[in-house]
């Protein structure tokens, strides 16, 4: 009634059923270079197959921190127009402590509200404006990205992961310095 092994990997059932046992993915790094990437077609047969994927996924670790930054660049820059908007709509009724002439302080702009004489207004973008549209399809590249390279770390390939580790240091080196301060909303979604 016990299910029995074979010794070529193969396990019966009681069904008859065969199922593989050895599915060809190591579950421990390796620094193998005949491995399959992303796909079935997708196969590293030699080690320039190999340099070829990891060139790839150093490539995609800096659109990814790239995307980061410019996804939070947008962000910011449609917030101070929203609070430029909202203070100038406001006119000489608002009990802002901001006024025109007067810098606007980056607490001012984004985490107090703006007390006019009817209502207190915080700055919003509509959800059917094309700057937010733009945004959800900048958000959903950003996410496919993320999980391919998810996916290449679980190759548990050490090849592939160093690609997706420098990548992703070069990207951040390459724009973290102006990266601006925003809230959690453009953390990183795997890694």
């Amino acid at each position: 009634m016990a299910a029995t092994v074979a010794m070529d990997h193969t396990m019966t059932t009681m069904g008859g059923m065969d199922m593989d046992m050895d599915m060809g993915m190591k579950m421990y790094f390796h620094t193998g270079y005949e491995k399959m990437v992303l796909f079935e077609h997708w196969m590293a047969t030699t080690p320039w197959g190999m340099i070829g994927a990891c060139v790839f996924f150093f490539v995609l670790g800096v659109i990814y921190e790239g995307l980061k930054y410019y996804r939070q660049f947008l962000a910011l820059k449609a917030q101070s127009l929203l609070t430029i908007q909202v203070h100038e709509e406001s006119g000489n009724g608002s009990t802002s402590t901001a006024t025109p002439d007067s810098p606007i302080s980056s607490a001012d702009k984004y985490d107090r509200p703006l007390h006019t004489t009817d209502c207190t207004v915080r700055p919003a973008i509509r959800r059917l404006s094309f700057a937010h549209i733009y945004q959800t399809a900048l958000h959903m590249i950003q996410m496919l990205i993320s999980y391919v390279l998810m996916l290449g770390v679980m190759t548990f390939n050490v090849w592939l992961c160093l690609a997706v580790i420098l990548g992703a240091g070069c990207g951040y080196f390459l724009v973290g310095t102006q990266k601006p301060s925003t809230s959690s909303a453009f953390s990183d979604h795997c890694h």
